[in-house]
């Protein structure tokens, strides 16, 4: 009963945790959005100046996609649109110019490593000027997904990774290394729904992530805990050589004393339980 008391207690903890951290997670995300649609905001006045209409247009539908609820953002985005259809002819030479800018922009910023700002101005371009060199740019793009993904799962955050995963692949459909990141993704997840709730799945998932890169996000320690909680069902059980089994495979992700306790008691307690192979030679 206290085994069982204190496995419930450690999950709760997890999951509250859990939920605490996707709140502040999501708090964080919106503060980021409405302070990104306010530089948007601004680089598009700053272009409205510089008649420079196009780029204008870009950067404000960005504000207004990153907050839709800017009422002055939609004004001078209604604004840019219109000094664009009312431009000199040479809006089409003003255009290429832009959609030039913006390419070389994203590439310098793929190259400092700003995967997400490289993104935002490629996606700026699709939008201002789709026919601009529209191989380079995908390709271009396709890469920053796959590397914003990349730096999203050693950075823990899986769902953002798994976004912009599923951005590559409407890209590349067939593309092996987007696909297998997606799977793993999907397998991470799908064990974090199954916390607390069917630990041998969420081992089962877990471990194919590790046995295919042992670095992935926190699987490490995720995997370590779980197969902790599972042999803690195992004992209460009684069912000491599973259990043993499972601290033991613990113990190999984790130098938490505490489970080489619990895997010492485990086998003894196995050892106990299993007749002896021996059989008595009779007495003549």
């Amino acid at each position: 009963m206290g085994l069982a008391a204190l496995a419930l207690g450690l999950t709760l903890v997890v999951l509250g945790l859990g939920a605490v951290g996707a709140f502040q997670g999501f708090m964080e995300r919106s503060n980021l959005d409405r302070g990104s649609a306010q530089l948007h905001y601004d680089r598009g006045l700053g272009y409205l100046e510089e008649g420079n209409y196009p780029l204008a247009v870009a950067e404000f539908e960005e504000a207004v996609r990153l907050n839709p609820t800017d009422t002055e953002a939609q004004r001078q985005l209604l604004r840019a649109r219109t000094l664009v259809e009312s431009q000199a002819p040479t809006s089409s030479e003003a255009l290429d110019r832009a959609a030039e800018l913006l390419y070389q922009g994203a590439q310098d910023l793929y190259g400092q490593g700003d995967f997400w700002g490289a993104i935002e101005k490629l996606e700026q371009l699709r939008r201002l000027a789709p026919q601009f060199s529209p191989t380079p740019s995908a390709d271009l793009l396709f890469e920053s997904y796959l590397a914003a993904a990349q730096a999203e799962v050693d950075l823990n955050d899986v769902p953002a990774a798994l976004d912009h995963l599923a951005a590559a692949l409407a890209l590349r459909p067939e593309d092996e290394e987007a696909v297998e990141g997606q799977r793993r993704a999907t397998l991470y997840l799908e064990a974090k729904g199954l916390w607390g709730q069917d630990w041998p799945g969420v081992v089962e998932r877990l471990a194919e992530i590790y046995a295919q890169s042992s670095e992935y996000a926190d699987v490490p320690q995720l995997l370590a805990e779980a197969h902790r909680q599972w042999g803690n069902i195992l004992a209460e059980q009684e069912e000491w050589c599973q259990a043993e089994r499972e601290f033991g495979l613990a113990l190999d992700l984790s130098s938490d004393p505490g489970l080489r306790s619990q895997r010492d008691d485990a086998a003894r307690r196995c050892r106990a339980e299993v007749p002896s192979m021996i059989t008595p030679t009779p007495k003549p």
